[in-house]
């Protein structure tokens, strides 16, 4: 049985292992020839603390338009490289500064791809406590299909 059915898919991307075996994954298991897909990075925003350290203001607008740009490019470039292993895919690219959780969520609930494969690095405890997981909060607040994909479990 072949499904030809176009699909639009978002895989958000990071710069972790967890998002090499997500897209490893949905490119093997998920993705269809005829699925639109797109990369998504979310970059931590720059924020500007040295004003209140008494920098000139000019001087902190520059230095967080170069951080940004920077930042940004950062962005791109890896999305560029999990592009290039999708060589048979219709993909976009999607960079932007934010919360990678909120954002994410935001995004989906606002363009409504039809899937949604996401990794999860597999935090638990103090650690998940801390940092939250992306994709527990992508999973549970969105409205369209989530998949998440796990790395490989260490073998018992």
């Amino acid at each position: 049985m072949t499904i030809d059915t176009e699909r639009t898919v978002l895989i958000p991307l990071n710069d972790t292992p967890a998002s090499e075996w997500c897209l490893d994954f949905a490119l093997k298991q998920v993705l269809r020839p005829t699925d639109k897909v797109i990369l998504m990075n979310v970059y931590a925003p720059t924020i500007p603390l040295a004003i209140r350290l008494g920098q000139d203001a000019e001087f902190v607008n520059k230095k967080f338009e170069t951080e940004e740009k920077e930042k940004e490019a950062h962005s791109l470039a890896l999305l560029a490289k999990f592009r290039a292993l999708l060589p048979n895919q219709q993909v976009s690219l999607k960079a932007m500064s934010g919360s990678a959780k909120y954002d994410v969520s935001y995004f989906v609930e606002q363009f409504k791809p039809d899937l949604v494969v996401i990794g999860s690095r597999g935090n638990h405890g103090l650690k998940k406590a801390i940092l939250g997981s992306v994709s527990e909060h992508v999973l549970k607040n969105v409205t369209v299909p989530v998949m998440v994909v796990h790395q490989n479990p260490k073998p018992q």
